[in-house]
């Protein structure tokens, strides 16, 4: 039994070894017959084509926004604590922030301009969700932090989609504005003030210094929700362009061009004459706009000066001052530069602007 055994053992080895031997390749066969077709894929294209497609919606918003003054006016000041309203990554970067002073650590050294990707999601899930809006949390803090609690209380209304809007559209730190009722002169430049965009302050009644009484208490909704404030009037049917449509206005104001052509008179004459006044007593400096006419009288062409607004008197950097001024005539200045810098000449919050306006001009005859 054990000789089978071995016998066996020994076969089934040179068996293996036989089976493993192969001599060389023959020549390949005829290909086989093609197998079905499995089942069809995504089309590739199918994903891009949600947005780019034959249709003109997603250019004419392009268009549009490239008309705007944030596709052509805000890529000056990109670098530093500055980007994070005028470059698209800075801007994004200030999402994750804990606190404003995170800003002044910004250090990018190549920033793209305000964009499509600036305010949507764009490229994200490559589907509609791209358009949904990047920052609409609610603003609790200006931009670089304010010490003085009397220009602005550090939070504003939660404005629902309008916080994105707000997020730069809001006073920078107001370096060394006084208070209502502080003593201390205070220095004042070409760069001191609330900077280009007050806009949110003023929405909330809020922003300027406060002297004298009869301001509003509340945010000043001037549609049917916060949440469209801004939107309503500046975007409105796709208005990418952010130009003022008084369309959206029109459905429930009929005499609507009327109403914004009085506050807007009102206040452009009070503030031209405060501008003035100002000037005057050292707290401005008039912005002149230089243009050749033709002068029929004389035959020939004339250059004309023309005042256009007022800046800060001085010449520090930063918000930093250099000329130093009474407080009384620092609060004056203050409020001049954020009613003029709003630019909306009192329609963004009519009650607030011109009751600030008037307690000025109040103040500045005392002086």
């Amino acid at each position: 039994m054990k000789k089978a055994i071995k016998l066996l053992s020994i076969l089934f080895f040179f068996g293996v070894i036989l089976m493993s031997c192969e001599g060389p390749a023959g020549i390949d066969g005829s290909d086989g017959t093609d197998g079905a077709d499995g089942v069809a894929g995504a089309d590739g294209t199918a994903i891009c084509m949600t947005c780019h497609n034959a249709g003109t919606a997603y250019a004419a918003k392009f268009d549009q926004f490239y008309a705007s003054a944030h596709a052509l006016g805000t890529y000056f000041d990109r670098t530093g604590d500055c980007s994070g309203c005028h470059s698209t990554d800075g801007y994004l970067a200030r999402m994750d922030f804990t606190s404003t002073s995170e800003i002044f650590d910004l250090d990018l050294t190549e920033q793209s301009a305000i964009s499509c990707r600036t305010c949507h999601n764009v490229h994200t899930a490559y589907d509609a969700t791209d358009w949904a809006l990047t920052f609409t949390d609610q603003v609790t803090e200006t931009i670089l932090g304010l010490d003085n609690t009397d220009v602005a209380s550090g939070v504003f209304e939660d404005m629902g989609d309008v916080n994105m809007c707000v997020q730069c559209h809001q006073s920078r730190n107001p370096i060394e504005v006084p208070s209502a009722t502080s003593t201390t002169d205070v220095n004042i430049s070409h760069y001191w003030g609330p900077h280009h965009g007050p806009q949110g302050n003023i929405l909330n009644s809020q922003g300027g210094v406060e002297v004298g009484t009869g301001y509003p208490t509340t945010a000043f909704n001037p549609s049917t929700s916060f949440s469209h404030d801004c939107i309503t009037c500046h975007m409105n049917e796709g208005n990418h362009s952010l130009a003022l449509n008084e369309s959206a206005c029109t459905s429930c104001h009929s005499d609507i061009e009327d109403k914004l052509a009085a506050i807007q008179d009102e206040v452009e004459g009070k503030l031209t004459s405060l501008g003035r006044t100002l000037a005057a007593l050292g707290g401005l400096d008039p912005d002149t706009e230089t243009e050749t006419v033709w002068n029929e009288t004389l035959g020939e062409h004339v250059e004309t000066i023309d005042t256009v607004g007022y800046h800060a008197m001085g010449s520090g950097y930063g918000g930093y001052g250099d000329n130093p001024v009474a407080a009384d005539l620092g609060r004056c200045v203050f409020n001049y530069l954020i009613i003029a810098e709003d630019q909306s000449l009192g329609v963004h919050n009519p009650d607030y602007i011109i009751t600030l306006l008037d307690n000025t001009i109040t103040l500045v005859e005392t002086l």
